[in-house]
């Protein structure tokens, strides 16, 4: 052991109360969650957070592994975040950097933490059946892995790890077959299937034709159509109605791809006019025209006008600019951690995805929304380039994580603020955008959150509606728009006292029904019991009342039925000196059965609920056969 590594160790068994050397296996444990510790903490240092894919889920695997030999050492609460502040600390006078970021190394590692706990727990029960069930063959078979896998969410790099340590093997070859199938099952499900085949029809195409784009700047031009598709033929012609799809010699439209839809507009000839309703790109270089014939023919060979409907292609540019500023901006708020993992940018709105370990607060939101728009207001020029890869990555262009980029790539700069790979359409300056507006922050998956926003006209439409919306509830409230928070924490303020006005007299009224029904109280084995009936009562009120007539029988037990809401509860009180004998969740079991429900709880208090409210009163009768 080293000196770098040893005192990780020696932290490592003190959290887990063990001595280092005295149990090879465990010491085995303890070496393992130690170099993950220091591994974990320079890559999430580095701007690495679990994830799925790259080094985001190396990370991931083996922050689970250590947390797996945790709880072989015994450990079974939180405690890989304490390592690796640990480290943190324990290397901080070479690693000055590790400081400043401890709070963030430590609150991603909690996070993992508590979302794998659940899985680790389940696996572990389930892997531990396997093994004892399959304890002849020392092989789990494909359709266990699967179920473990699938239903579960249990790693299968896990599984290899216990598998290997009982000397176990696993059947890999049927998972993959499992995997075959539900992926399969997956396909035929999928609505959209079929693309495969229609992909391949585009390919023989592209080995005829050659579609230039030619679209950047230009949002009309002439061009020749080269070809026409009816369904899956070619065909020569086509008529007033007929829906299909258009390859020109050159076109102004830009494809779908890198999450920026196909443009929209017309293609004009001196006989017909066609609707373009979205653009797409197929093998290196044809583009096909999804289209409708408006009026006339149109046949192949035609010269025609391409043009591309501006107001769409404006309001994209918009919104694609932005996704781009958005980048940037939360990189400057969150972190270099920050990394584009999805998008989408139509003429309505666009939508941003991003790695992330938790949601954003309401102060980051604002902050990212005011750094968009100085941008915007700053008016700063959006230059497009084209260049070599190398050259580009040199001067700090950044590239979107699983695109795949040629030699020859174009560069997107918005001044010196944002510098991206991208070949889609953007704005020639930021004050084209004129406003940015987030309208939601959620999560798409483990580690990935998502914004959505609106920018331009879209963006104050919203917010003007928003006002209105606001003015509209000063009105109700019968103050301004500027008092309106005032206004909504004083009606609170009245609600909640008028609701504690309320509970104290509900809770004054059934003490003293409670002490009415106390006559009929009967006695069962020389114990007295007390059942009655208190319908639409909320399940605090229920207890209270079992709590008055305990305390007023001093030794009891007493049973409350209540239907709520279409719903039957049950309420069992035991006083203290009878629990040695009577316990409160066994008699609510049973008095809830009769209604066909279940419950549970202490001794001296437990509750049930069931859905057959007809049955409520015969199910108190039975609580003087269960005593």
């Amino acid at each position: 052991d080293t000196d770098l590594i040893r005192p990780i160790i020696e932290e490592t068994a003190s959290i887990a109360g063990i001595r280092y050397k005295d149990n090879e296996k465990l010491d085995i444990s303890l070496r393992v969650i130690a170099d993950h510790a220091r591994a974990t903490t320079f890559l999430i240092a580095d701007g690495v957070i679990p994830a799925n894919e790259g080094r985001g889920y190396v990370l991931k695997r083996i922050m689970r592994r250590a947390m797996r030999h945790g709880r072989l050492i015994g450990i079974k609460e939180s405690f890989f975040y304490k390592i690796c502040e640990f480290v943190v600390d324990f290397m901080s006078d070479h690693y000055l950097e590790l400081v400043d970021k401890k709070n963030y190394i430590s609150k991603i590692v909690k996070q993992e933490e508590k979302r794998f706990k659940n899985t680790l727990t389940t696996g572990l029960k389930i892997t531990e059946s396997l093994i004892k069930k399959y304890k002849s063959d020392k092989l789990i078979p494909g359709k266990e892995i699967f179920t473990l896998y699938d239903t579960y969410g249990f790693p299968v790099d896990l599984l290899e790890d216990i598998a290997e340590e009982n000397g176990f093997s696993l059947d890999m070859q049927g998972f993959e077959k499992e995997m075959s199938i539900q992926q399969e099952k997956a396909k035929k499900a999928w609505s959209g299937s079929g693309d495969t085949a229609v992909d391949e029809r585009f390919k023989k195409l592209a080995s005829q034709f050659n579609t230039e784009f030619d679209g950047y700047d230009k949002l009309s031009l002439e061009s020749e159509i080269l070809g026409i598709i009816a369904g899956k033929n070619k065909t020569d012609e086509a008529k007033q109605e007929d829906k299909i799809e258009i390859i020109l010699s050159n076109t102004p439209f830009y494809p779908e791809g890198g999450g920026e839809i196909g443009d929209k507009g017309y293609i004009k000839s001196d006989n017909a006019v066609v609707a373009v309703k979205n653009t797409k790109k197929y093998a290196e270089s044809l583009i096909v025209h999804e289209a409708e014939v408006l009026n006339g023919t149109v046949k192949q060979g035609d010269k025609v006008i391409a043009e591309v409907d501006s107001d769409c292609r404006k309001a994209v540019e918009k919104n694609h600019t932005s996704t781009h500023l958005i980048h940037k901006a939360l990189r400057e708020v969150l972190g270099d951690h920050v990394r584009q993992s999805g998008s989408l940018v139509d003429s309505e709105k666009l939508r941003f995805d991003f790695t992330h370990f938790s949601p954003l607060s309401r102060e980051e939101i604002i902050e990212i929304e005011n750094i968009v728009n100085k941008k915007i207001q700053e008016t700063l020029p959006v230059k497009k380039e084209i260049t070599d890869i190398d050259t580009a990555i040199q001067k700090g262009a950044m590239a979107i994580f699983g695109e795949k980029y040629g030699d020859t790539v174009r560069v997107v700069s918005v001044d010196d603020f944002s510098k991206e790979l991208c070949g889609g359409c953007h704005v020639n300056n930021t004050g084209e955008i004129g406003l940015f507006k987030i309208t939601t922050e959620t999560s798409v998956a483990s580690g990935i959150r998502r914004i959505e926003a609106l920018t331009g006209m879209k963006a104050f439409e919203e917010m003007s509606k928003m006002y209105r919306m606001v003015e509209d509830t000063a009105g109700l409230l019968k103050t301004v728009p500027s008092k309106l928070f005032e206004s909504v924490d004083s009606q609170n303020k009245k609600v909640r006292e008028l609701e504690k006005q309320l509970k104290e007299l509900t809770d004054k009224l059934n003490s003293q029904k409670t002490e009415k029904l106390l006559d009929n109280v009967k006695e069962k084995n020389g114990i007295k019991v007390l059942t009655l009936r208190a319908d639409e009562q909320d399940i605090n009120s229920l207890r209270n009342m079992t709590d008055v007539a305990k305390a007023k029988l001093k030794s009891g037990i007493v049973v409350i039925g209540s239907e709520n809401k279409g719903k039957a509860v049950f309420i069992c009180g035991v006083t203290k000196d009878l629990t040695g004998k009577y316990k409160a969740g066994d008699i609510v079991k049973k008095v809830a059965a009769v209604c066909g429900g279940s419950g549970g709880g202490k001794p001296e208090m437990a509750q049930a609920g069931a859905k057959d409210i007809n049955k409520i009163d015969e199910a108190l009768e039975t609580v003087y056969n269960v005593i």
